[in-house]
């Protein structure tokens, strides 16, 4: 997990101190909870720099590296890329010190680390009661959105059926639904509820859903697309979303074949009033899916379209101005 020829140095550049000094009690206790239930991956160094992957809310990557005297990090995290030295930067330092999951800290011969790590704390889940574990993850869930939109998609990748596609309704509905505009630190979780919607409607197309997938899809597709005007994604998050989904939309129209005509018209009306380039190039796109048939439907919408537009006349603009 690290180097220990150069943890053994004394005039290591990071020290307990040093992380104390570029952060907050709170956020040292954190990071060393971290370091401690063994969130830390495999470390590298390289060129004065150690970076590992560290596991949070999602998956992280930090840096620590030591420059003019200071102590220098970096991270994935919201709180990260806003430059604030994070618990998954101190987690890292911890662990670059020797501080790690309870079982590498003894010494042979010595007593028993008071510390618990995840292997410990999932042995002892494996022995409770599952009417306990449902209690406690329902007391969970009642103050974790997030947990709460993920017990739901799994509900109804058991449901199955026309419910599932309800249930998952409801999932997309609240997990877009915002009070207000989403900052820059909300957003990267605001995404994540988004996934976990996403993957219970990529579920049913795995699954043998297609058709329901397609309407689904471009549900999620026109609720999120409505949003992105109140995010501020500067990171983003949501891009890669919207992609996903528009690849889950195209393979399920691949599998459903939705009726050509329709499914023409809704594209080419789509791409028209996007603000977000949502679907564009859908002629392209979805080549195999419309066929001859329905890139004619296509063709037409796009030159009535263009019919409307005015021709200029030497010296005249839209209204435009650089």
């Amino acid at each position: 997990m690290r180097c220990s020829c150069v943890l053994e140095r004394a005039d290591s550049p990071i020290n307990e101190d040093g992380l104390a000094a570029i952060t907050d009690a709170h956020t040292l206790r954190r990071g060393r909870d971290y370091a401690h239930l063994g969130c830390v991956g495999s470390i590298l160094e390289h060129d004065g720099v150690i970076e590992a992957a560290v596991h949070g809310t999602r998956l992280y990557y930090t840096k620590l590296w030591h420059e003019q005297g200071k102590l220098h990090s970096s991270c994935t995290c919201p709180l990260g890329e806003d430059g604030i030295f994070c618990k998954h930067c101190v987690a890292l330092g911890f662990v670059w010190m020797g501080e790690g999951p309870a079982e590498d800290l003894g010494e042979p011969g010595s007593d028993p680390s008071p510390e618990i790590d995840m292997k410990e704390i999932r042995s002892h889940l494996l022995t409770r009661d599952k009417s306990d574990l449902a209690d406690i993850i329902l007391g969970q869930a009642l103050d974790d959105e997030r947990l709460l939109r993920k017990l739901l998609v799994d509900i109804a990748r058991t449901e199955g059926g026309g419910r599932e596609a309800v249930i998952l309704r409801k999932v997309i509905d609240d997990a877009v639904q915002m009070d207000g505009f989403v900052g820059y630190r909300e957003a990267a979780s605001y995404a994540q509820g988004i996934e976990d919607a996403v993957d219970g409607v990529e579920h049913l197309l795995k699954s043998g859903q297609p058709s329901a997938a397609v309407e689904l899809s471009e549900y999620a597709l026109k609720a999120v697309e409505g949003q992105i005007g109140s995010i501020h994604d500067s990171d983003g998050s949501i891009r890669p979303i919207l992609e996903r989904m528009q690849k889950i939309h195209h393979s399920a129209c691949v599998k459903a074949r939705p009726e050509r005509n329709d499914l023409a018209r809704r594209l080419f009306e789509w791409e028209l009033d996007s603000d977000w380039d949502v679907l564009a190039g859908a002629a392209s796109t979805y080549r195999d899916v419309l066929g001859s048939e329905g890139l004619s439907v296509y063709s037409a919408l796009a030159e009535a379209e263009w019919s409307k537009v005015k021709a200029l006349l030497p010296g005249e603009s839209h209204g435009f101005h650089p």
